[in-house]
């Protein structure tokens, strides 16, 4: 199985129910006739390409908007985190220029 299919079966065998009760309302999965997400599961190995990247994508956008709602509902509790996140980009900006420097040595 391939790797994107392989991580796409977890993340849907350990989809919390309330993402669960947004995705099964999406118009792939209604169109697919899916009944529950077991049976996506299953079928995740056979599902054409394009059918595939359309469940992926439209779980990633119902999980983004769900974060979203979670940061305006408490911008105040996400500011840190944000912030946090920031700083770790940076740092990880850094480091990767100061490898690239180390391999131009070897």
């Amino acid at each position: 199985m391939e790797p994107k299919r392989y991580y796409f079966k977890l993340e849907m065998e350990q989809l919390p129910d309330d993402v669960w009760q947004q995705f099964k309302y999406s118009d792939i999965v209604k169109t697919m006739k899916f009944q529950d997400k077991l049976e996506i599961v299953d079928q995740i190995e056979t599902l054409p390409e394009p059918i595939f990247d359309n469940l992926k994508q439209t779980l990633r956008t119902i999980r983004d908007e769900n974060f979203f709602k979670l940061i305006k509902a408490n911008p105040d509790k996400f500011q840190w985190f944000l912030a946090c996140s920031v700083a770790v980009s940076e740092e990880d900006r850094r480091l990767e220029e100061l490898e690239n420097e180390a391999w131009k040595d070897l």
